[in-house]
């Protein structure tokens, strides 16, 4: 008979090949298999990770064993994932769907081998490899809000690619603007300045859609003379909208000779809030005996749309707000990883290595807000231009930019001394470097509007529209409103990162005993 070569790959997404992962860790860790992930109605990795115990996610910032973002790591595979956050480290679980992932694996002690800048914990989030068949699926599902789905729901313009995560241009700030406001000489170029900006502060009222999720996925499996090539190539797909009444309180420090708290406001948000997302996953994985080469992609992209209304009263500076805000966030990353893992020497050596790239970035273009004063006797409005500096949160338009970029190389070397089938007592020596480069830039503009003059501004504009004020021909230096910007150079940062790690572990196991030491 001639020789027979069967080549399989070992399970990781099963509650069994969990449990011995983790039984097999030299540290404390926990975990959740995507066979257990399937079990539930978790939609995204921020819901399933919340299963896993001392994990708890608040927003989209992460503590284990109570520890704050700051003290605790994220990993896709074996690279750090990125932050989406501008000034806090912080990975958004819930942009990466349940049906991308295969396994989390939660490290809760340090270890020599484990990158070290952590103290509460380390989340490692794996993504499916080669599938056990080949395959294709559909899914789809709709959901009903009470309070949202049906009922009247007010939303403003967004561009072309916001339905899939995308800004464009549409809320970017034009090409032409200048650089610095302040630096404007010219009353003629301030006023054009002034109207490059769209007018869009007003909203449109549609009825709320229920929740939709798609999802398409491909699993190609191929067995070769040699060997076997797996591919899985998914997207997913969804569009959600909710709404939101939030009371809104702050008190002064509680007097004990009248037994009070006197109120300093009291305000009531209608919040209408559209979110859409798009995931990519496309993950190549070739098993040749003894070899295993896996090249693995992701991407997520989100949009946030927030259209805030707010009434109520003030009662420190006296006056009763009939306030807006417009918000949008659009948020992205993408990962690629090319890794191996080679058994050499008659199994008693094994080396791995992993090189990646990470983008990421979160973008809030055109925060605008603006004030209005309501009458309490009339029921009129009467909109708020400041005087003299822009007030931003009172009437302007806000703009920032994250990006970060991450490269990762690593590389680890283990080696049983003597091994031998059946033999009981083979120390393990092992060995490996880790290189991190990130980089990351921030910046932001601080834009408002004021009176063009204080004495010869038409009052008359205070009490129409905020689509009326913003009129090409009322943005003027004398009956209208003009630009001004109070962006700081504190509102802008560059910063790079460089991590080299080294480690060298001996793990010398007998019956019942393990020492490991690094």
């Amino acid at each position: 008979l001639s020789e027979v070569t069967v080549v399989s790959f070992r399970t990781t997404n099963t509650e069994t090949a969990v449990a011995m992962e983790l039984k097999k860790a030299n540290s404390i860790a926990s975990g959740i298999s995507s066979q257990q992930i399937s079990k539930s109605l978790d939609r995204d990795a921020a819901q399933v990770v919340k299963r896993i115990p001392g994990i708890t996610i608040m927003g989209n910032f992460i503590n284990i064993r109570g520890l704050n973002p700051r003290y605790n790591n994220v990993m896709l595979q074996s690279a750090v994932a990125p932050s989406l956050e501008t000034d806090v480290k912080s990975f958004s679980f819930d942009m990466i769907p349940t049906g991308q992932l295969d396994r989390i694996i939660v490290i809760k002690s340090p270890s020599s081998e484990v990158t070290s800048d952590f103290a509460g914990g380390l989340v490692k989030i794996y993504t499916k490899s080669i599938p056990d068949s080949n395959y294709t699926s559909f899914t789809y599902n709709t959901s009903f809000r009470t309070g949202t789905s049906f009922q009247p729901f007010k939303q403003q313009q967004h561009g072309k690619g916001f339905w899939a995560g995308f800004n464009g241009d549409y809320h970017s700030l034009p090409a032409s603007f200048p650089a610095d406001v302040q630096s404007i000489n010219s009353a003629e170029e301030l006023v054009a300045v002034g109207q490059s900006l769209k007018n869009n502060w007003t909203v449109s009222e549609k009825s709320g859609i229920p929740d939709q999720r798609i999802g398409i996925a491909k699993g190609i499996r191929i067995q070769t003379k040699n060997g076997l090539i797996g591919s899985i190539t998914a997207l997913n797909y969804s569009n959600s909208r909710t709404t939101f009444k939030i009371k809104r309180s702050d008190y002064n420090i509680f007097d004990f000779e009248k037994n009070e708290s006197s109120p300093i406001y009291d305000f009531e948000d209608n919040q209408y809030t559209v979110n859409t997302r798009t995931n990519i996953l496309h993950n190549w994985s070739f098993k040749f005996k003894n070899h295993l080469i896996e090249f693995k992609n992701i991407g997520n992209y989100s949009a946030t749309g927030q259209y805030v209304f707010r009434e109520g009263e003030d009662y420190e500076f006296n006056y009763l707000p009939n306030n807006h805000s417009f918000d949008q966030i659009f948020k992205g990353l993408y990962s690629g990883q090319l890794s191996g893992s080679h058994k050499i020497m008659h199994d008693a050596a094994k080396i791995d290595w992993l090189v990646g790239y990470s983008n990421a970035f979160r973008n809030q273009p055109d925060y605008k807000r603006y004030r209005s004063d309501k009458d309490a006797e009339t029921g009129s409005t009467t909109l708020y231009v400041p005087v003299g500096s822009a007030q931003a949160n009172f009437l302007g338009r806000f703009y920032s930019m994250m990006k970060e970029n991450i490269v990762t190389a690593l590389g680890n070397f283990s080696y049983k001394i003597g091994y031998k089938k059946g033999k009981s007592f083979i120390p393990t020596i092992s060995t490996g470097y880790y290189l991190e480069y990130k980089n990351r830039s921030f910046d932001a503009r601080n834009i408002g509007f004021v009176r063009g003059n204080i004495s010869s501004f038409d009052n008359d504009l205070l009490n129409g529209g905020i689509d009326n004020l913003f009129q090409p021909n009322n943005i003027n230096t004398t009956t209208g409103v003009m630009i001004d910007e109070q962006t700081n150079p504190s509102d802008n940062y560059q910063a790079q990162n460089m991590l080299n790690s080294f480690y060298v572990n001996v793990e010398l196991p007998y019956k019942k005993l393990k020492v490991i030491a690094g």
